[in-house]
């Protein structure tokens, strides 16, 4: 629910702001996230020029100009490219039959400039060739060597790397037809709710520098942080919610009340098939492998939008930090909004997302 000292709703048809001017991207490989501006202590995706309007209206301009700054460039793109297809070489030089598709953030176009990027390759063999494909990468010096991890006992068996050239960190899969059906809802979704792609990028930078962004290590994955702000979307009070103009600051802080401080997720599990609802926890399948059925109580749970009732949120066990973090950063908001923050002073999302 919307807090009551907040606006619940401010739809924007037009901005009254002086925009920063926007620079082109020199560096040939953007694969971190530029650093701040010490000189002028401000927030990369301000400048000095910056105005931003009081209250929730100038933190929708900042979030505006935050997806701006860290937006997929043309660059990225294109370095991004390279890889797939410098690894796609390799594969084809092995398997002539197999195929290399892309999916996850990078199909989606939902990545930061330090995002994974997820490949999956469909061949036919009796084992999957992990070690195989492991050894080829290496002798055509594709990744840094210190960097390779062969994740052969995980649920989901990955090869995991850095390319030696671009500094990209690069997840390769094998047969993993949900992860093509993933990318094409999720690209669905952006259609439905053009204020997606904005807040899955305050939300995704903001996990990430706190490492709460790999499922590998307990944290929230790309994917399921998405359904999380499809959801919310999906169950607002508002109708209007699916229009361009919504006004982004309400939306965050609305997110960040909901899954900080409001939502049960010790009884309650997120769907959003069939327009989004929220299902008894217990509704939910055991996993069928005795040794992954562990999960903490208060555990995020999330519907397989392609398999009812199987938990794909199950490998997020720090969800507990992921909640206590949300609800700070919502408190932080909330009092920069309520100070009038955003008036030359770089605006109050800065208070929150760390690009350092």
């Amino acid at each position: 629910m919307p807090s009551p000292s907040l606006p619940s709703y401010i739809p924007l048809c037009s901005k009254s702001r002086k925009t920063r001017s926007t620079t082109t991207e020199t560096s040939s490989v953007p694969s971190k996230v530029p650093k701040k501006q010490i000189s002028e202590g401000l927030p990369p995706w301000t400048d000095s020029t910056t105005t931003y309007s009081r209250g929730v209206v100038g933190l929708h301009e900042e979030i505006e100009d935050f997806y701006r700054w860290v937006a997929p460039s043309s660059t990225s793109h294109k370095a991004r490219l390279v890889v797939v297809e410098r690894v796609r070489a390799c594969i084809k030089e092995v398997w002539p039959a197999a195929q290399l598709e892309i999916f996850g953030s990078f199909s989606t176009g939902l990545y930061l400039p330090t995002s994974d990027l997820d490949l999956v390759v469909f061949g036919k063999w009796e084992a999957l060739p992990l070690r195989t494909l492991e050894r080829e990468l290496l002798e055509r010096k594709i990744p840094h060597p210190e960097t390779m991890l062969v994740l052969d006992k995980a649920s989901v068996p990955i090869i995991k790397m850095v390319d030696k050239i671009t500094g990209i960190k690069v997840d390769i899969s094998f047969n993993l037809v949900s992860g093509l059906k993933s990318a094409q809802l999720v690209n669905m979704f952006k259609k439905q709710f053009p204020s997606l792609p904005k807040l899955v990028s305050v939300l995704k930078q903001f996990l990430v520098s706190r490492d709460l962004a790999c499922v590998y290590t307990g944290g929230l994955s790309s994917y399921c942080l998405t359904l999380m702000v499809v959801s919310f979307l999906q169950l607002h009070s508002r109708t209007d919610v699916d229009c361009s103009s919504a006004n982004l600051g309400v939306l965050l802080l609305e997110f960040l009340q909901l899954y900080g401080r409001s939502f049960n997720y010790s009884s309650l599990a997120i769907s959003v098939r069939k327009g989004g609802s929220y299902l008894d926890k217990q509704q939910l399948q055991l996993e069928p492998d005795i040794t992954h059925r562990w999960a903490p109580a208060e555990g995020l749970a999330m519907e397989d939008p392609f398999q009812p009732g199987r938990d794909i949120a199950r490998g997020s066990h720090r969800v507990e930090t992921v909640k206590q973090a949300w609800a700070v950063a919502y408190r932080q908001l909330a009092s920069g909004v309520r100070a009038g923050a955003g008036v030359r002073d770089g605006g109050v999302l800065s208070r929150i997302i760390s690009w350092d």
